[in-house]
């Protein structure tokens, strides 16, 4: 048995260095995230001169961009190589029968305290009653470059983009266990 996990956690380790490669960000270390915010140059968080961050730059938290820089490092860092992650989405709706399992959402939070009412009158928003989704993704279905850049900007939201054909396994909603595990797949 022992041997087995062993097999799956290599395959997995390979698997998340693979897609960081595909994704072109590197969130291994400070520096090489900062590298790859700076040859983006994503406005407000790089200076006028766009070969170095603005550190002027403060997000809507009041963190500075190397904290943001550090904090996002840390949590690619701390949940790569786990087996799943869980993370958390809200939708509204009149009732929970009108939930989509084929097309369940993109925008998800590593954090139950980052969901919340993100604009109003978007698709998900179905109804009145909020939901709270808890899921289970596994760390190579996450757009990290895709939630890299949110948090840049709003790191409050915890945002963890999912990649298009993810699939969520929803273990709780409104804190309640459920009996038997939803699967959700992500458009």
């Amino acid at each position: 048995m022992e041997l087995r996990k062993f097999i799956k956690t290599t395959i997995r380790e390979y698997l998340n260095e693979q897609q960081i490669l595909k994704e072109n960000l590197d969130l291994s270390t400070f520096d090489n995230a900062k590298k790859w915010v700076i040859s983006q140059q994503i406005d407000d968080v790089v200076n006028e001169d766009g070969d170095d961050l603005d550190y002027d730059y403060r997000a809507v938290n009041g963190m500075d961009v190397e904290e943001l820089i550090y904090e996002y490092v840390s949590k690619y860092n701390n949940v790569k190589n786990e087996e799943f992650i869980e993370i958390y989405r809200l939708i509204r709706l009149d009732n929970i029968n009108q939930l989509e399992l084929d097309d369940i959402g993109e925008y998800w939070s590593f954090e139950e305290t980052g969901v919340g009412d993100y604009g109003s009158g978007r698709r998900e928003f179905k109804g009145n009653k909020k939901f709270v989704l808890t899921g289970l993704v596994e760390p190579s279905d996450i757009d990290w470059e895709h939630g890299f850049y949110s948090f840049l900007f709003y790191p409050d939201q915890d945002e963890c983009a999912l990649k298009g054909g993810t699939t969520v396994k929803i273990t709780e909603i409104n804190g309640q266990k459920l009996k038997k595990e939803l699967l959700g797949v992500v458009k």
